[in-house]
């Protein structure tokens, strides 16, 4: 199904666009159905949809290393207008924002802000982790993040409920190891964070 300022013609496909300024209308060929869609989407202020993902993020977002923010580069319909906000908060704390590329369907996709920031700061995808230096979560500075292997970030944790010492039928408790008195249990928690 073509959308209605496309028609074909022959093998070529035409768009008939209006302009918003003089409010006078526009008549251009393509050879292929995607060069015409591609060409909609760029009048309507969006990047071409047969983009894939990386080329898709560079041309829609823009990272400011300074504050962490992750903004959008041009105006997205009726949404969002240029440099509006890309990011929103999650209940475990980590900024995300939703890109949908592709052809139709469009492919639609969650990914974590700090993810996005080290791809447009550095070009490539990270190959580990991306850590909060500072513990943050929400804290996308790019002098708070770095690459790191899963080991590394799980060892920059705040104190988590599994590192507790636990009291249970008179027992002590560190994850699963049972301890008589709580001064061992002590003792075994401090040599375990040293080795962190």
């Amino acid at each position: 199904m073509l959308p209605p300022c496309i028609r074909k013609r022959g093998e070529r496909y035409q768009v008939r666009v209006r302009s918003r300024i003089k409010g006078k209308q526009a008549s251009y060929t393509f050879d292929t159905l995607n060069e015409a869609r591609d060409f909609v989407d760029l009048f309507k202020g969006e990047p071409p949809r047969t983009l894939g993902l990386d080329e898709y993020i560079r041309q829609t977002f823009e990272y400011f290393p300074l504050t962490g923010e992750i903004k959008y580069k041009r105006d997205r319909r009726t949404w969002a207008k240029r440099g509006d906000l890309a990011t929103a908060r999650r209940r475990d704390g980590y900024e995300h924002l939703f890109v949908m590329w592709g052809e139709r369907p469009r492919k639609k996709k969650q990914i974590v802000a700090h993810r996005v920031a080290w791809f447009l700061m550095t070009g490539a995808w990270p190959e580990g982790v991306i850590d909060h230096v500072d513990g943050d979560r929400a804290n996308n500075r790019w002098a708070n993040l770095r690459d790191v292997t899963t080991k590394m970030n799980n060892a920059n944790r705040a104190f988590s409920y599994t590192r507790q010492i636990v009291r249970y039928a008179n027992k002590y408790f560190i994850v699963s190891d049972g301890y008589d008195s709580a001064a061992d249990a002590e003792r075994e928690l401090r040599a375990r964070e040293c080795l962190f």
